[in-house]
């Protein structure tokens, strides 16, 4: 191990001596904050990670990640957590943190060869996926007794979620215009503010679609149905919401949420309800 001093003199007094080790990895470890210089990013030993997340100078969600690979999303990773075989050479990741894969994207074929041996074919490229607006929606297909939510990810991933779902109004209880289409610019997701209440079903079973001032939901329960906090409890006629199987609205409302703190989807879902399906 290499050891070099660095001194600052002040006036022709020495004021402060810092010694700086290189590693085995050949990287200097500044003995003052115990951290590894690693050019890119500073690398803390005791903690086994990076002090700052991996960047790139070109602007990308997860910078030098692999979608197929779970352990390249961590951008305080060191070598995917495998410091045994690999070595990071200036604080980025490259495609699976090894010395031959690192020279060969610098474009040291030659001495990869010498090293790994020649290839007869190159090493294999993932192709990333491109970028894309998130978005997110909801929407109730009266006519066809369905509501389904969809959502894309910035990589394109594509989630749907189909429950059974009916509009039968009571209209002697119901408003002028309850069975009417609605559309809203952004729910506000699952709420438990009506859990336990005969007409709205159990904790989870009850989606607040932010439809003001009508308050037009969905939700599961049944008033005078046999259990109206079964699973599947069965069907009633509303005053104007939505109603859906408990278990159902459930499953929903759980995958809604999921999506609402996904910070690479949208966050914003707008909901319709009409007799058209989507």
């Amino acid at each position: 191990m290499r050891v070099s001093i660095s001194m600052t003199f002040s006036a022709g007094c020495v004021t402060s001596v810092r010694f700086w080790r290189h590693r085995s990895t050949g990287k200097e470890r500044d003995t003052e904050s115990g951290n590894d210089y690693f050019m890119a990013r500073y690398y803390s030993s005791s903690m086994g990670r990076f002090m700052s997340p991996d960047w790139s100078a070109q602007e990308e969600p997860v910078p030098y990640a692999k979608m197929d690979n779970p352990q390249t999303l961590n951008l305080y990773a060191y070598v995917m957590n495998n410091p045994m075989t690999r070595f990071d050479p200036d604080g980025h990741a490259c495609d699976n943190g090894s010395t031959e894969c690192w020279l060969r994207n610098k474009g040291m074929n030659k001495m990869a060869d010498s090293i790994f041996g020649a290839q007869v074919q190159p090493l294999p490229q993932s192709k990333p996926k491109t970028p894309s607006v998130p978005s997110s929606s909801l929407h109730t297909d009266m006519s066809g007794h369905t509501t389904t939510f969809k959502s894309t990810d910035v990589f394109g991933n594509t989630t749907t979620k189909t429950i059974e779902t009916r509009n039968d109004i009571d209209h002697k209880k119901s408003l002028p215009g309850a069975d009417n289409p609605f559309s809203t610019e952004n729910i506000k997701g699952v709420s438990n503010r009506y859990a336990g209440q005969d007409a709205y079903g159990p904790a989870g079973a009850f989606i607040d679609l932010n439809d003001q001032p009508r308050g037009r939901e969905l939700h599961g329960g049944g008033t005078n149905l046999p259990n109206p906090f079964a699973d599947y409890q069965g069907w009633k006629p509303t005053t104007g919401c939505t109603r859906g199987q408990n278990a159902d609205v459930i499953s929903l409302g759980q995958t809604i949420t999921n999506s609402q703190h996904d910070p690479y989807e949208s966050g914003i879902i707008p909901y319709s309800r009409n007799n058209n399906p989507q």
